[in-house]
């Protein structure tokens, strides 16, 4: 791969998943987060109550995604927002990492421990989507019934 060629493929790769995001789940202001080349533990995508770490790489004798890059959207997510991994490895489809916590209530983390609610749940990127729209809704739902 040509210099920067990884730089650039993995900039493509998050301005497809942006992409995803706004037509899927309507929301209009996902930014990339410049910061990421400047400090460490930042995300790639800043949308909504998400923060995405984008993984796009050749094969090397796994397409599995890799345990420092789940560590690493969880640190960038912090306690303010639901770290979501997405890696896609040439030719193989785009996958999701979802911590249990976003899926199920019952992974409170103040009942369960934090390295348990975080724990990770691989599936695929359009199911993730549909996870995503869920969490948006509950969140709205949670908005109308406050006010």
């Amino acid at each position: 791969m040509k210099a920067g060629g990884q730089r650039v493929k993995g900039a493509a790769f998050e301005r497809l998943i942006a992409a995803d995001i706004r037509e899927h789940l309507g929301l209009e202001n996902v930014r990339r987060n410049l910061n990421q080349y400047q400090m460490a533990d930042e995300g790639d995508l800043i949308a909504g109550p998400f923060v995405i770490e984008c993984k796009h790489y050749k094969p090397n004798g796994t397409v599995w995604f890799q345990k420092d890059w789940w560590d690493q959207v969880v640190r960038a997510a912090g306690e303010d927002y639901i770290p979501i991994l997405v890696f896609k490895y040439d030719r193989h489809p785009v996958r999701a990492a979802l911590p249990l916590a976003a899926l199920d209530n019952s992974y409170d983390p103040d009942v369960v421990g934090w390295e348990k609610a975080l724990s990770p749940l691989v599936t695929d990127w359009q199911t993730a989507l549909m996870v995503m729209g869920g969490i948006l809704a509950e969140e709205m739902e949670d908005a109308n019934l406050r006010n």
